[in-house]
């Protein structure tokens, strides 16, 4: 799949279709800064998977452990599977995004701690450990995730970018927590947004949380959300017993299922009024300057 990928022109301005039949492609995949506009389409979720095993345990930072990295503004991806296959116990992404304007349609993200970390454009350096941007300093990047599946226990949606999960299930396969947004501060247009996700859970013992701040300024709302039984009731926790939760912005509206719980959640969360949950849809949360749609990106 790597080769397919190079042989995109660099400096391409076109939509570029690359068309991946079913198959396990166990290589790690990097798609440059150089290469815009390409639109990754498997036959079908479930049999075209991009795969691969590195963690921290053998690489020196969580951000160099990725199965694929997406690097290029305007990338697409259709009816594929992201997979790191190392396991518990260890940091170890499936995908990274530091693009901007990046859809993800019918695809699968598979792991188990730090599944999916999404950044910004600025956020740009290569898989191995060489001189990298400072995470806490990326611009955030817009990412749109419809109709998709992702799994893990602990962190697995994580980083500092301007997400939306539409029509998505969210499924913990242990204790843990969904989220770990860094949003870095006030001003910046960060945060994630689940609208009509599916949170299921399995072996979750204790419980799963909706999410931690991992930064100052953390921002995850679910909208219109059906929530499993695996939820604990508080639904958000702090991070290490710092003050992150003081600043972060976390909350709910019209949450369903056996894990909707209101009146048990943690006193600094919210429940959103329509008036206030109407600022999380689309196309104006991801929009931009630019007034990207994209639902537009078919």
């Amino acid at each position: 799949m790597q080769e397919a990928i190079d042989a995109v022109p660099r400096g391409n301005q076109s939509p570029c279709t690359i068309e991946v039949r079913k198959g396990v492609y166990t290589e790690r995949l990097t798609v440059p800064r150089d290469k815009r506009f390409i639109r990754l389409v498997g036959e079908d979720p479930q049999n075209t998977v991009i795969t691969y095993n590195l963690s921290t345990a053998t690489t020196a930072e969580t951000r160099y452990t990725a199965s694929a990295y997406v690097f290029a503004d305007d990338f697409q991806a259709e009816n594929v599977s992201f997979e790191n296959t190392y396991g518990v116990g260890s940091q170890a992404v499936a995908l990274f995004v530091g693009a901007d304007r990046a859809v993800f349609r019918r695809c699968r993200f598979l792991g188990w701690q730090d599944t999916l970390y999404v950044n910004g454009p600025a956020c740009h350096f290569v898989p191995q450990p060489l001189a990298a941007t400072d995470a806490n300093h990326c611009a955030a990047g817009r990412h749109f995730f419809d109709q998709c599946y992702i799994e893990g226990h602990v962190d697995f949606i994580f980083g500092d970018a301007a997400a939306v999960f539409r029509d998505c299930r969210i499924h913990s396969k242990g204790a843990g927590y969904v989220t770990a947004q860094s949003k870095t501060y006030p001003e910046q247009t960060s945060g994630f947004v689940f609208d009509r996700c599916r949170l299921t859970g399995e072996n979750t013992c204790a419980g799963v949380y909706l999410g931690r701040p991992w930064r100052a300024y953390s921002q995850v709302v679910y909208r219109n959300c059906w929530l499993g039984a695996h939820i604990r009731p508080p639904g958000w926790s702090v991070w290490n017993d710092n003050h992150n939760h003081e600043t972060s912005f976390y909350a709910e509206f019209q949450s369903e299922g056996p894990g909707a719980n209101p009146a048990a959640r943690v006193p600094w969360s919210h429940q959103l009024t329509a008036e206030q949950a109407a600022g999380f849809t689309l196309p104006d949360f991801l929009k931009g300057a630019d007034s990207w749609n994209p639902g537009d990106s078919k």
